[in-house]
């Protein structure tokens, strides 16, 4: 009986999985849409200029919140969907560490921001300064999501991931239509969007999840893990923000202005098939074995297989397309976004192979593939951003995600239970072209409606 009722359960969890898999994709759209809405208006409005300050702004307080979290974000991922029993404790965990990792994260910012901005105007830094303390927001943001990921609430993640940008570009049209869209503005809105979605997530988890008391337990193995997969994380962020946080010390904020808009047009492809990885480590250590590295290799080939489709038109259509909808000054960014789409879909399949080593218990392995880019991203641009520029900066890009994408790939392929050419076999995206249209035929078929009997 036990078996029978396994044998049932298992299609119910691959269809549960695929409807999570399909709401991602349909949600990531959306968000798409949304930003760039948003995008296009901040643009239009600010100008090269204005864009370049609230870009490196925006990067810079970012980036250092995601630092300042340590990895544990990750860690509590792993540990929830691994110990679910826990849950409730490692909601109130994930939660009180936001104090801690928060302060971090703040401290850091305003002894960095000085001296990144220097050459820059005074009101920069001072900006800088009050938008630093966001960085708590961030780190709340990233651990709920971590404790609704590893509890497999991928609805509530999407809502709060959707929730954000909807919250923002409302606030971006008012703003725009009163007259007061500029550089303080666009911050504003980041942070009170980011304060909604927060206290959304906090709130489904109070709903669904619950809280307990803290535990030292998942303190200190999100810790541990944390601080195994922070060199991919590190590395992960500072190779795709480094140049923008670093390029106010050699370039005008105008020519920041043109690779901002070419970094957000090419992140389309993360945004769209890229966010489907969200998935993958609570569901490979939920499976574990050979049946988790099976779906990390299946995830790896459509996930790469969807990017390039995504890619090809955006990389023919580059100069024009920037043309067209940001004003004819950005349509020089056009061989950089081109560079920079083939640096993504590098990035999107790597990606994936790492959280399958994550998923394995092997964080340190992933940590040493975006190390290994973080070089390449540091050695680059020292070498080409101030002699070639825009093109140094995507070529440098490029680079590290072709030299990540190779480790991760030799990495995961040293796992026995990994199938190098289940991930990219042609016969198996056949498969799964021919089980998507079978399913999209069957949703179809039961939307119809039924004749009535006569």
């Amino acid at each position: 009986m036990g078996h029978r009722g396994a044998h049932r359960a298992e299609p119910r969890a691959r269809h549960s999985l695929v409807r999570h898999l399909v709401a991602t994709g349909v949600l990531s759209v959306g968000i798409v849409v949304l930003n760039f809405v948003t995008g296009v208006l901040v643009t239009r409005t600010l100008g090269a200029d204005g864009r370049g300050e609230t870009s490196f702004l925006l990067s810079f307080v970012q980036t250092v919140g995601w630092l300042g979290a340590l990895g544990i974000n990750e860690g509590i991922t792993y540990v929830a969907a691994r110990d679910a029993h826990l849950a409730r404790r490692i909601a109130t965990t994930g939660s009180l560490l936001t104090l801690v990792l928060g302060t971090l994260g703040v401290v850091v910012a305003q002894l960095l921001l000085p001296v990144l901005a220097s050459s820059q105007p005074g009101d920069t830094i001072e900006v800088g300064r009050v938008f630093a303390f966001t960085i708590y927001l961030n780190v709340a943001s990233s651990l709920l999501l971590a404790v609704l990921s590893g509890c497999q609430d991928f609805g509530g993640r999407n809502v709060v991931q959707f929730l954000q940008p909807a919250v923002y570009m409302v606030i971006v049209v008012v703003l725009a239509l009163v007259g007061s869209l500029d550089v303080d503005g666009v911050l504003i809105a980041t942070a009170a969007s980011t304060a909604v979605a927060t206290v959304w997530a906090a709130g489904r988890i109070h709903r669904r999840i619950g809280f307990s008391r803290p535990s030292l337990r998942v303190t200190r193995e999100s810790a541990l893990y944390g601080l195994k997969v922070q060199g991919s994380l590190i590395g992960a962020l500072v190779s795709t923000r480094l140049a923008t946080v670093i390029m106010p010390t050699v370039l005008t904020y105008s020519a920041i202005g043109l690779y901002s808009v070419a970094t957000n047009v090419s992140t389309i492809l993360i945004s769209v098939v890229g966010v489907l990885g969200n998935v993958v480590l609570p569901s490979a250590v939920r499976r574990g074995g050979r049946e988790g590295a099976l779906f990390v290799a299946r995830m790896t080939r459509v996930v790469t297989f969807l990017s390039i489709c995504v890619a090809v038109p955006m990389f023919v259509l580059a100069p024009w397309m920037l043309g067209v909808v940001y004003g004819q000054e950005f349509s020089a960014a056009g061989n950089t976004l081109r560079i920079l789409l083939v640096s993504v879909v590098l990035g999107i399949a790597s990606g994936i192979l790492e959280t399958g080593l994550q998923a394995v218990n092997r964080p340190l392995a992933a940590s040493v593939s975006q190390l290994i880019g973080l070089v390449v991203t540091a050695l680059g641009l020292l070498f080409t951003l101030e002699r070639f520029g825009l093109t140094g900066a995507a070529g440098t890009a490029l680079a590290a995600a072709a030299a990540t994408f190779v480790t991760a790939l030799l990495m995961m392929r040293a796992e026995p239970t990994f199938r190098l050419g289940e991930a990219f076999s042609p016969r198996g995206l056949a498969a799964d072209v021919r089980e998507g249209v079978h399913r999209f035929k069957g949703a179809v078929r039961r939307r119809r409606p039924v004749p009535s009997a006569r």
